[in-house]
């Protein structure tokens, strides 16, 4: 049985989950919600894909869903982050920012920006894996709204910080978009360890980083075992031994995955900013790098979500009025 363009729309761009993420009114074919106006489905439809029927669904480049509903903006080439939505309960004369991330498998990260007028941004760095050497180098982007603002179950740890604190990182943002210093790559600078890398101009210094085998022990519940100090030491250090001996093996496996290539749209990028980006972590540059463990040292979402785990744990001992401190997290 086909479906109606209608529906086609409304599946393909998610919409019920983005009128349910801002509070929206289920989408119907007699009101849909145009930047801030209920409209019909065929008048939307032209407002959107003008006169011919194009061939799918798909919201064109340049649209987005925020609390205005659908829009003409585009979430990834802007200037300056904008209002996403008015956060509730308002909390005026205050400022926070949000670390967030997905409690799906993958654990993305992202951050959200709210300021003392309770207007949110939401941003989020992505970049592109190919199934073709996934270890690759490529442009990312940054995304506002992030997409998976619309992920149900997100673990979220809100911090409160200062005006000067929130132009801050507003500005370290916006800067990261005009100068294009958008380098992703699965292992070096992915959406976690950008989420954190922005986080520390401000003093939250979170390290995503860890090695798979600390990721499955913790994953596993090994990490709680009651294993005596000397034991642990003794632990980290065959551990280390056996990832020393073991790294060429390893480093191969991702120089045959793609670490030492460059999409050309960055290499053309790179030779445009002369190779000085404030942030260019490069893997496997020479000979001896095959030799460095820190290659296969990733930063992971698990390891930011298991830092707001530690967080939640800490605030349950802290009186109300210093939950969201940023102070009592500096030393977490």
């Amino acid at each position: 049985m086909s479906i109606s363009g209608f529906e086609s729309f409304c599946l393909l761009n998610k919409l019920k989950d983005c009128a349910d993420r801002y509070g929206h009114q289920e989408p119907a074919e007699k009101c849909l919600l145009i930047e801030n106006q209920a409209l019909t489905w065929a008048v939307a439809k032209e407002r959107i894909f003008g006169v011919d029927t194009p061939k799918d669904y798909t919201l064109p480049f340049g649209w987005k869903y925020n609390y205005q509903g659908i829009i003409e903006k585009n979430a990834v080439k802007w200037e300056t982050l904008e209002t996403e939505w008015i956060d509730y309960p308002k909390i005026p004369g205050k400022y926070f920012v949000e670390l967030v991330t997905t409690n799906s498998v993958l654990r993305h990260s992202w951050l959200r920006l709210i300021d003392n007028q309770s207007r949110a941004i939401s941003v989020g760095f992505l970049g592109r894996v190919r199934r073709w050497l996934p270890m690759r180098s490529s442009k990312g982007r940054l995304v506002s709204p992030d997409p998976y603002e619309i992920s149900k179950k997100n673990r979220v740890t809100r911090i409160e910080i200062s005006a000067d604190e929130h132009r801050k990182l507003k500005e370290k943002i916006e800067e990261d978009q005009a100068n294009e210093n958008l380098l992703f790559n699965l292992v070096t600078r992915n959406c976690a360890i950008y989420a954190c890398e922005v986080l520390s101009v401000i003093g939250i210094n979170i390290n995503p980083k860890e090695f798979a085998t600390q990721s499955l022990a913790r994953r596993f519940g090994y990490s709680k075992l009651p294993i005596p100090p000397c034991i642990k030491k003794i632990i980290y250090y065959v551990g280390m031994f056996f990832r020393r001996l073991l790294s060429p093996f390893y480093n191969g496996i991702m120089f045959l995955l793609g670490a030492t290539y460059v999409d050309p749209q960055l290499a053309d990028l790179e030779k445009e900013k002369g190779g000085k980006w404030p942030q260019r972590p490069k893997p496997l540059r020479n000979f001896f790098s095959f030799f460095d463990i820190s290659h296969f040292h990733f930063g992971t979402g698990w390891k930011v979500a298991n830092w707001q785990k530690g967080v939640e744990k800490l605030r349950e001992s802290l009186p109300e009025d210093q939950k969201f401190s940023k102070a009592a997290l500096l030393n977490l």
